[in-house]
């Protein structure tokens, strides 16, 4: 399986080529080859499944081997096990941990006749539980910030909240969206969630729309519009589209205040509507995975505000979306000019 990391018309990824000077004194190649090195983004990681990309340091061919721990098999993926030279997006992701145990594997990343040995682990339901296998070990870092594939990289500051919306289907708990509040702006600087065929679903435009102030927000006491009213000059435009989340209770929670912004009429209903339903039928193509989509505007250098009641909300000059999409299928035939002329590197985002 393809990873493809696009932004808004799934730019093809800058090829870097790296060189090195010829030495007239022939040298055993071996003798080159460092030892090559695994770098974690988070670990150990709580008991929700989740994802992030791990970075490889190595100058040569190198294999990554996964050895599972105790009873527990096969919770945890690596893609791709084997690359050339430094690779900052090998994929690592682990399904939500619904034993007692805490989890672990060993990684061993190989690399000629160098390798290094890493150990991953998922903690249990609670910091003391029992590690499957029967080592005894008291497992640090229980819970904390999520680490899914699509995350943006980012410090969370005193200014920022970060939290993540579940549903149910079929009475099983899936992730909806996380976001990222800015207290300041009084709208989520971005929005990252999955989508495909099952997490889409199918309905229509709920009526009346169920508006409402987001309770994770609203449990800590943290300050939000009251979305019930509209925005002053502005739609409330969503970040994750109510047409995202025909599933469950899915599409309410796309109603949330944390997933509002103030949009421009023509712009929420035109060309903003145009790229929600284009990264949709990308994520419903033949051949699809799943797409990981990020939802974000730029509010840093915003001057005008609108207002729900006596709240000010920072109407952003900018709006983007990042996706990272698990295909096999070519994608030129997926660009639209009037979005493509838009398109950005992920870099330069």
């Amino acid at each position: 399986m393809k990873i493809f990391s696009r932004i808004l018309a799934l730019l093809p990824a800058a090829l870097l080529l790296l060189g090195a000077a010829a030495s007239c004194k022939q040298q055993d190649p071996e003798a080159l080859v460092v030892t090559p090195q695994i770098a974690f983004k988070t670990n150990p990681v709580g008991i929700k499944g989740g994802s992030q990309f791990i970075t490889v340091t190595a100058n040569s061919a190198w294999k990554i081997t996964v050895t599972f721990k105790g009873e527990q098999k096969d919770w945890m993926t690596i893609v791709p096990l084997e690359g050339e030279g430094d690779y900052g997006n090998v994929a690592l992701s682990w399904n939500t941990n619904d034993t007692e145990f805490t989890r672990k594997v060993e990684i061993v990343i190989a690399s000629g006749s160098k390798s290094s040995k890493y150990t991953f682990t998922q903690n249990g339901p609670s910091p003391d539980s029992p590690v499957d296998g029967g080592e005894s070990e008291d497992p640090a870092g229980q819970g904390g910030a999520p680490t899914w594939l699509e995350l943006p990289d980012v410090n969370v500051g005193s200014g920022y909240v970060l939290g993540t919306h579940y549903m149910k289907i079929s009475n099983v708990e899936k992730r909806n969206y996380t976001f990222c509040w800015s207290k300041k702006d009084m709208v989520s600087i971005w929005v990252a969630y999955p989508m495909n065929s099952t997490l889409i679903g199918k309905g229509s435009r709920p009526n009346p729309e169920p508006w409402a102030k987001d309770p994770l927000l609203e449990a800590e006491g943290i300050s939000q519009p009251d979305v019930t009213h509209t925005f002053s000059k502005y739609t409330r435009g969503h970040q994750i589209a109510s047409a995202d989340r025909y599933v469950g209770n899915g599409n309410a929670q796309t109603y949330y205040s944390s997933n509002m912004t103030p949009q421009e009429y023509n712009f929420n209903g035109g060309l903003w509507a145009s790229l929600e339903g284009r990264v949709r039928n990308w994520a419903q193509t033949a051949g699809t995975d799943t797409c990981y989509v990020v939802s974000g505007c730029v509010v840093d250098d915003s001057t005008e505000k609108s207002y729900s009641g006596s709240i000010a909300i920072s109407v952003p000059t900018a709006y983007f979306k990042a996706v990272l999409r698990h295909t096999g299928v070519p994608t030129d035939a997926l660009y639209a000019k009037s979005i493509s002329d838009y398109s950005i590197s992920i870099d330069k985002l």
